[in-house]
């Protein structure tokens, strides 16, 4: 087996493999004998027609073809040993004869990266500023989520919370909302569920059940029902005060092992500054990473890419055929 090579641009590699005439000889025998076993031939049993009538009844130039399909990948391994190439990728047949057997492949070879003067990139990085702002936003925070709810024995007012369930139908009677043990903030010009509720219910007391109509605004969920009017059947089962705590060393003292509000403040002041450094540092490091990309040179040989995005496609191809 004779083989040569010849550097290409774009880390790829030429290779060219000449097998010996004694080989061929021996792999299509093999290749007859193949063929033997898988066709029927008058005068003989399967597998047992000699090499010479396999060849004149199939034509050498078929035996030839079925030897060179049992060859490739021995003589390509062993091409790619001998000359101590390691590929990258599985190599691309360019051209190939029979007689004599000849391969000739592109064979794609790690790419290379040169990252240019990289030490001297230099990028200064930020400090971590923790705000009075930051601070007083993330207590404002925890007096939200510790607020207490009331139960109130008078009319609800704005701010107010309620508890209540509700029924709404269309002019056609289909029901276009329906909730039971529902909570709500009576927050002015609320569109929650729809515009107008809010002030529709405000004043209610609990054991209450008011009834009114509403337009459902334009974007409604259920398109047939848009801009059209609707009935509700509302009833009150609750009305309770929203009790938000002072911030003060007892809302400390709640919340965890503080003994003042001080000591939350430096605790909070503390987390944000963490976050605060992991977030900078993890920006810090993407722009450095970025910067030595873009002045980094890559040579990568095309027919990975190739087969890479051939892949892609297949893949893609794939999911549209199961989703269909």
């Amino acid at each position: 087996m004779i083989v040569t090579t010849e550097p290409l641009e774009s880390r790829q590699i030429a290779v060219t493999i000449v097998v010996d005439d004694g080989r061929t000889q021996q792999a299509m025998r093999r290749a007859a004998r193949q063929i033997a076993r898988d066709a029927r031939i008058p005068g003989f049993r399967k597998g047992k027609a000699p090499y010479d009538v396999i060849v004149q009844r199939f034509g050498e130039g078929t035996v030839r073809r079925e030897a060179a399909d049992l060859l490739a990948e021995d003589v390509v391994r062993e091409a790619l040993e001998q000359e101590g190439i390691e590929a990258y990728a599985p190599g691309e047949l360019t051209e190939f004869t029979l007689t004599p057997l000849i391969y000739k492949l592109t064979v794609p070879l790690a790419p290379t990266v040169d990252l240019g003067d990289y030490r001297s990139y230099r990028l200064k990085p930020k400090r971590v500023r923790v705000t009075k702002k930051k601070v007083q936003e993330a207590l404002e925070k925890i007096r939200e989520d510790n607020t207490i709810f009331e139960s109130v024995e008078r009319p609800s007012a704005w701010d107010d919370g309620l508890a209540l369930d509700l029924v709404a139908r269309a002019g056609d009677g289909a029901e276009v909302l329906k909730g039971d043990g529902l909570h709500m903030l009576l927050e002015a010009g609320s569109t929650d569920p729809v515009p107008g509720f809010a002030e529709a219910i405000v004043g209610a007391t609990a054991g209450e059940e008011r009834t009114f109509s509403l337009t459902l605004p334009p974007d409604f969920p259920q398109e047939a029902y848009r801009e059209q009017d609707a009935d509700f059947i509302v009833t009150v089962n609750d009305v309770y005060n929203q009790i938000i705590p002072d911030l003060d060393d007892d809302l400390a003292r709640t919340v965890g092992s503080f003994e003042s509000l001080k000591e939350l403040e430096d605790d909070i002041r503390d987390k944000i500054r963490q976050v605060s450094r992991a977030e900078l540092d993890s920006e810090y490091a993407n722009q450095v990473v970025q910067a030595i990309i873009e002045q980094a040179q890559v040579d990568f040989p095309p027919m990975v890419l190739e087969q890479e995005l051939d892949g892609l496609v297949k893949e893609v191809e794939r999911s549209i055929k199961r989703e269909g």
